[in-house]
C-alpha cells in the first residue's frame, strides 16, 4: 500500500508492478502515471485502489493475472499512448468490478472486462482524434454509465460495444458514435428524459429495453447519410414511451426481434430507409422506405398526408395486420389484388382476408 501526499505529490510507476496484497495508491493533489503493466500475483485477488487527480495509464490492468477488483478515482483518467508501450494501457480486467470515478479520455482503443459490475461516474470521451478511438466493455454484471458518450465533436468515439449479463442502464441522455454501437443485456434508460443513440451506421440492442415512464423516449438515429444503417432492437418494451427509429442515407434496415402485438406510427414523409419490424409498442419511423411487422398483430397508422413508405410494407410472418389510414385528409384509393394494396406509395404483403 502506497500514498503520496502535497500540492505537487505524484506517483510514477515506471516499470511492471505486481500485487501481492490489496493496495492503495493515493496521490492527493498531484498524478499517478503508471507506465507499465500491472497485475496480481493471483488471479482474482488482491484490489487495486488508485487515488489522483489525474490518473494516466500507460500499461495494462490484469492482462496476465486479474486484481480482485480496480477502483479509479480522478478528476481525469485517460488511456495509453502506443508510442510509449506496445501494451494498449486503458485496458483493464478484473476478477469483481471496476469502478471508474471522474471524467474519462481515451488515448486508444480501451476494453473494460470484470467478472461483477462495471461503473463510470462521468463522461467518457477521445482523445483530439475524433472517430478513432473504441470502447468495449464485458460485465457479468450491470454495467452502467452516468454521463454523456462521445459527446464533443473533437471527442466523439469511433464505436461503443457493452455487454452486461445483469443489465446495461444508461444514466445519461445521449450516445454518440461515428461508428457502430452494440448493447447485450438487459437494456435500461432510467432518465426521465429524451435519450439519444446516435450512430454513424449500425445500433444494436439485443436485450429487453425498459424505461422510466410517460416521458421516457428513446431515439435511435443514423448520422452519416453516406453509410447504410442497421437499427436492431430484439427485445420487449417497457415503460418506454417512445421509441423513435431515425436511419438516413440509403440502403437502411431497422429490426424489431419482440413478437408481441405492437402498433407503428409514420410521422415523416417517405424517406430512404428500410425498416424490419418484429414487435414493439408506440414505435415511429421515420424516413422509412420499407417495413416488416412481425409475428404479432401489427397495426400501420399513417399520421397524416404524405405519411408512409416509398418501398414495401409487409405486414411479416404472423398475426393480424391492420393498416391506418384515417389521418389522410386526401382521398386514398387501395386496389387489393391477392395479398397487395396500393394507397401508401408502396405495396403490402400477408395473408389477404
Amino acid at each position: 500500500s502506497t500514498s503520496s501526499n502535497g500540492v505537487f505529490g505524484s506517483i510514477h510507476l515506471g516499470a511492471a508492478m505486481t500485487l501481492t496484497s490489496a493496495s492503495t495508491l493515493t496521490a492527493t493533489n498531484g498524478y499517478i502515471d503508471a507506465y507499465g503493466p500491472i497485475d496480481s500475483n493471483t488471479n482474482n485477488t488482491n484490489a487495486l485502489i488508485l487515488n489522483g487527480t489525474h490518473i494516466n495509464l500507460l500499461g495494462a490492468i490484469g492482462s496476465t493475472t486479474t486484481p480482485a477488483s480496480v477502483s479509479l478515482t480522478a478528476n481525469t483518467i485517460s488511456g495509453s499512448a502506443t508510442w510509449l508501450s506496445d501494451t494498449i494501457g486503458a485496458n483493464i480486467t478484473a476478477g469483481n468490478t471496476i469502478s471508474v470515478t471522474g471524467l474519462v479520455t481515451l488515448l486508444e482503443n480501451a476494453t473494460f472486462t470484470a467478472g461483477g459490475n462495471i461503473s463510470f461516474s462521468h463522461t467518457i470521451d477521445a482523445s483530439n482524434y475524433p472517430g478513432t478511438r473504441s470502447l468495449t466493455v464485458n460485465s457479468g454484471g450491470t454495467v452502467t454509465f452516468n454521463g454523456v458518450i462521445g459527446g464533443s465533436a473533437f471527442a466523439t468515439l469511433a464505436a461503443l460495444t457493452v455487454t452486461g449479463t445483469s443489465g446495461i442502464v444508461l444514466n445519461t441522455t445521449a450516445v454518440t458514435t461515428t461508428g457502430a454501437q452494440s448493447y447485450t443485456g438487459p437494456f435500461s434508460f432510467p432518465v426521465l428524459a429524451l435519450n439519444t443513440l446516435t450512430a454513424g451506421t449500425d445500433i444494436t440492442i439485443n436485450g429487453t429495453i425498459t424505461g422510466f415512464g410517460v416521458n421516457s423516449d428513446l431515439w435511435l438515429v443514423g448520422s452519416n447519410t453516406g453509410q447504410p444503417h442497421v437499427l436492431t432492437v430484439t427485445g420487449a418494451l417497457s415503460n418506454v414511451h417512445t421509441l423513435l427509429f431515425n436511419p438516413t442515407g440509403t440502403a437502411n434496415t431497422v429490426v424489431l426481434g419482440m413478437s408481441t402485438a405492437k402498433t407503428f406510427f409514420f410521422t415523416s414523409t417517405p424517406g430512404t430507409a428500410a425498416v424490419t419490424m418484429t414487435g414493439a409498442t408506440n414505435v415511429t419511423i421515420q424516413n422509412a422506405q420499407n417495413v416488416t411487422g412481425g409475428a404479432g398483430d401489427d397495426t400501420f397508422t399513417f399520421s397524416g398526408n404524405g405519411q408512409g413508405v416509398t418501398g414495401i410494407l409487409n405486414g411479416g410472418p404472423g398475426g393480424v395486420n391492420t393498416l391506418n389510414l384515417s389521418g389522410y385528409t386526401n382521398g386514398v384509393s387501395i386496389t387489393i389484388t391477392g395479398s397487395d394494396a396500393f394507397g401508401s406509395s408502396g405495396t403490402t404483403s400477408g395473408t389477404p382476408p
